[in-house]
């Protein structure tokens, strides 16, 4: 039912159903709020109740929010615009690192057309509190050897400002934020893995970094 740039975008329908199954989203309810006729087409506000996962509580959640939705014409026929969505989404399981009490785990990765956004979970087990500033020497890096920078801006959907000022983990605390990276339009590694620096313990003399190991991504 999308629309045929919705088809390209996604590829395939395994790719567009894996932004649902990655946050463990089921559709409970929804209402028709309203339709607009624009130039293009017809948006469509709809209220949906969702169960879904919150990486943040690392528990299921149910959330109720409105959505729009494009119908346009596609090749002679109706078709759906369902925009924002990565277009694929992968939920690495075991991909962490940990140095000196603090554990940095990628929750998810979430691929969108010029770049990847990695949802990450910060844990200090230590004894002293450590302070994150990821924004000063983190890059992900590519099986061809590709150096890939974070994207700093004042837009809040592609810049969490948390992690950006910095984050103060006290002993036994986590933080969960995301961080997202310039890439090639259609970036489909085979490896990853990635730096996330700097990180400094209250008394050291020096900052630490966070390695991220291989992680070979799925076809």
């Amino acid at each position: 039912m999308l629309a045929k740039p919705e088809r390209a975008y996604f590829g395939t329908a395994a790719n567009y159903a894996s932004a649902y199954l990655a946050d463990h989203i089921k559709l409970q309810s929804y209402r028709l709020v309203s339709t607009t006729r624009t130039a293009q087409g017809t948006v469509a506000l709809v209220t949906e109740t969702l169960a879904a996962f919150s990486y943040k509580a690392q528990a299921s959640a149910t959330v109720k929010s409105t959505f729009a939705y494009g119908i346009v014409s596609s090749d002679g026929a109706l078709g759906i615009k369902d925009p924002y969505h990565p277009w694929r989404a992968i939920v690495p399981h075991g991909w962490d690192a940990t140095v000196a009490g603090v554990t940095v785990i990628v929750r998810k990765l979430s691929f969108y057309t010029g770049r990847i956004e990695l949802l990450l979970t910060f844990q200090n087990r230590g004894d002293a509190t450590v302070t994150i500033l990821p924004y000063g020497r983190s890059v992900i890096r590519d099986g061809a050897g590709t150096v890939h920078q974070p994207i700093e801006t004042k837009l809040p959907g592609l810049t969490d400002g948390q992690l950006y000022a910095g984050v103060r983990l006290a002993p036994g605390a986590q933080f969960t934020g995301a961080m997202t990276f310039f890439t090639r339009d259609r970036f489909a590694p085979q490896t990853l893995s990635g730096t996330i620096a700097p990180l400094l313990t209250d008394g050291a003399d020096a900052p630490f970094a966070l390695e991220l190991p291989d992680f070979s991504v799925p076809r």
